[in-house]
């Protein structure tokens, strides 16, 4: 049999490429990379799952973690009749990123490991939090994944009279985008001359200054406009694919919102003080950004319930998985930390078999559901809680 995917084979499109028992950076799950695992089945593959960090004391917990889980793997392989060298075997190379510093300093704040029949390891990098877990089957849990595959790459716009920068935050991390912005408030405003012009008028006591020319105030309020209308303007087509993040000056963000014929977020405090710290940029870009997704959940929360409500979807696993099966769902809502279904389902006979706790042969049903929908083209989503208490909602094609 095949193994799943090789070092090389995983990191063409992803850098750096790592071979056996050397440091590798998480993977980015794509569509590509998920199909890839959907497609896997064999005997006792490995599935674990477990919260890491990108920073702080946390960092060091991180590989304590996994050695634990992967000790509850390898109990588990031996209450299945495992060897003691068959189960080193397949869990060597999952071992061995424990002790591996260097991959534990380029985390996501979640993290799933696949093993194949083989002892390929395969770390991925999740833009969520998952709690420890790990499952044993005869395909691989990919249902973690769901969030990650409708993660967006976000604009970013920084906007002050000194910079005018936009960025891209998304999956890959955060990086500056080439645009023909202007630069700054003078690189859109350099013509411009408010000199005060004072001129002598006599008065019935003696003479009085009297200002002609342009008032300073109005003039102050026509060259911000002609600054944030020219970034408005300059900004490229790609950066109203998802509403734009605007961060900056609270009066030049205001006036920016204003102007732009786009839709576009500015998070409560958003003013930049250090605009070369990706950092910063980045942890204030992010409450921006969960408003967005906030706004799309609401949104698809509530396309669910009249889904629902109108007969046209589904919350049962019993009846989603024959469906799933038979190419009538056309998208898949499945919350996000939902427990595992135990059991069976025979795709022959469509019968669904549920099972109190996990039983030698049982699948995790909800993970199957995801599967099965995801070979006949159906839509995943993810939802941060239930909808009508059901862990998941299949919605039908017909």
């Amino acid at each position: 049999m095949r193994a799943l995917l090789s070092w090389v084979d995983l990191g063409r499109h992803q850098s750096p490429t790592i071979l056996k028992g050397v440091a590798i950076r998480p993977l980015i799950p794509d569509e590509g990379l998920f199909d890839q695992l959907v497609a896997r089945s064999g005997r006792n593959l490995i599935s674990v799952f477990l919260p890491s960090h990108v920073r702080g004391r946390e960092v060091a917990q991180d590989p304590i973690r996994l050695k634990n889980l992967l000790a509850e793997v390898d109990n588990r392989l031996e209450t299945l009749g495992w060897k003691p060298r068959d189960r080193s075997d397949r869990l060597a190379r999952a071992r061995g990123l424990i002790d591996d510093r260097e991959f534990w300093e380029h985390q996501s704040p979640g993290l799933a490991l696949y093993v194949d029949e083989d002892g390929q390891t395969i770390p991925i990098g999740l833009t969520q939090a998952v709690d420890p877990t790990w499952t044993i089957m005869e395909v691989f849990e990919v249902r973690h994944l769901v969030p990650d595959l409708g993660a967006q790459d976000h604009a970013v716009l920084v906007l002050t009279q000194d910079v005018v920068r936009l960025y891209l935050l998304g999956r890959h991390g955060m990086t500056l985008q080439e645009a023909d912005l202007p630069g700054s408030f003078d690189d859109v405003n350099w013509f411009v001359h408010r000199e005060k012009q004072r001129q002598q008028h006599p008065g019935r006591v003696g003479s009085v200054d009297t200002r002609h020319g342009h008032d300073m105030s109005a003039g102050r309020e026509e060259d911000l406009s002609r600054f944030v209308r020219a970034v408005a303007a300059a900004l490229p087509a790609s950066a109203s694919a998802t509403p734009l993040v605007v961060l900056g000056d609270d009066d030049l963000v205001g006036r920016f919102v204003s102007e732009f014929s786009g839709e576009c977020v500015s998070p409560a405090h958003s003013g930049v003080t250090e605009p070369d710290s990706v950092q910063e940029i980045r942890d204030l870009a992010r409450s921006g950004i969960a408003e967005i997704e906030e706004a799309r959940r609401e949104v698809l929360n509530r396309e669910l319930s009249e889904h629902i409500g109108a007969g046209r979807a589904l919350t049962s696993i019993e009846a989603a998985l024959p469906a799933a099966v038979s190419g009538r769902v056309e998208q898949v809502a499945l919350v996000r930390d939902a427990a595992p279904i135990w059991g069976r389902f025979d795709e022959f006979s469509f019968d669904v078999l549920l099972s109190d706790s996990q039983r030698p042969g049982d699948v995790d049903l909800l993970d199957r559901l995801v599967v099965e929908s995801r070979k006949t083209g159906a839509d995943l989503h993810s939802l941060s809680s239930p909808i009508d208490g059901a862990p998941f909602v299949a919605v039908l094609r017909f």
